[in-house]
C-alpha cells in the first residue's frame, strides 16, 4: 500500500529557522551544540530550508534508530 506524501517546502527567516531548530535538537537529547554546519552549502552560503530538512531527517534516523534498539550514544553530533 503507497501513501501519498505532500511535499516538504520549509521556508522562513533566520530567526523562525533558529527556533525550529533548537526545539527539534532539544527533542533529540543530545547533548552536544547544535552543529554549525548545518544548511551550510559548498560556498558557505547557508541555507535555511536546508538547515530544516537535515534536522528533520536526521530527528527520524535517530528515533528509527532508537526504537530498533540500537545504541544511540554511537552517534556524534558535529
Amino acid at each position: 500500500m503507497c501513501r501519498r506524501l505532500s511535499p516538504l517546502r520549509p521556508h522562513g527567516s533566520r530567526d523562525t529557522t533558529r527556533q525550529i531548530e533548537e526545539s527539534v535538537w532539544s527533542e533529540l537529547g543530545v547533548d552536544n551544540e547544535l552543529p554549525q554546519a548545518l544548511g551550510v552549502v559548498g560556498n558557505g552560503t547557508r541555507s535555511e530550508p536546508l538547515a530544516v530538512v537535515q534536522l528533520i531527517l536526521l530527528y527520524h534516523l535517530l528515533m528509527a534508530s532508537r526504537s530498533n534498539g540500537a545504541d544511540s550514544s554511537a552517534v556524534k553530533a558535529g
